[in-house]
């Protein structure tokens, strides 16, 4: 009985410990929007917004109306001493799945170059010799915040272009 309640105890605080990975996502409403014209407007986007949709479309199905695709960003610490260490690109996929008149999209997956994936901890679980714990921990946050400032953006922008109508309707 004590084995059991040793291990119950065990596995609780792992799961209580556990972190979810960094995601953001919405479901917009585009009134009168069939999905095929969705789907094209996501893609279009995606070739202006990036410098090359080649390389961040991973597959995309017009008949479902489902892109995904994997990017990355430069992060650059803000002023923080030592912080040459640190810098490096955050990758993450992006999703956008087109219906009629609605579509959603959703940014996961953060995973910077050197310390991994990015979660909704408090602190990160990497290390850095010689690094104080302060460091880290402003260092984690502001991933995190550069990583949201990036989704932000994107579905900002995604959604100027996806409630346009396209430029071939003149």
């Amino acid at each position: 009985m004590k084995f059991l309640t040793l291990s119950f105890l065990v596995l609780f605080s792992f799961i209580s410990n556990a972190q979810d990975p960094l995601k953001f996502s919405d479901i917009i409403t585009v009134e009168n929007v069939s999905q095929k014209e969705l789907f094209g407007r996501a893609k279009i986007w995606l070739a202006k917004y990036y410098k090359s949709s080649k390389d961040v479309i991973q597959t995309s199905d017009a008949e479902t109306g489902q892109i995904l695709g994997k990017a990355l960003y430069d992060f650059k610490p803000k002023s923080f001493m030592g912080s040459e260490a640190v810098k490096g690109n955050i990758a993450y996929t992006i999703s956008i799945y087109s219906k009629d008149g609605k579509y959603k999209y959703i940014v996961e997956d953060f995973q910077h170059e050197k310390f991994g994936l990015l979660t909704t901890a408090e602190e990160g679980e990497f290390s850095m010799f010689g690094s104080s714990k302060g460091f880290k921990k402003k260092t984690w946050e502001d991933m995190k915040k550069q990583s949201e400032e990036e989704a932000k953006a994107l579905s900002e922008s995604l959604k100027l272009a996806m409630g346009k109508k396209s430029e071939a309707d003149f």
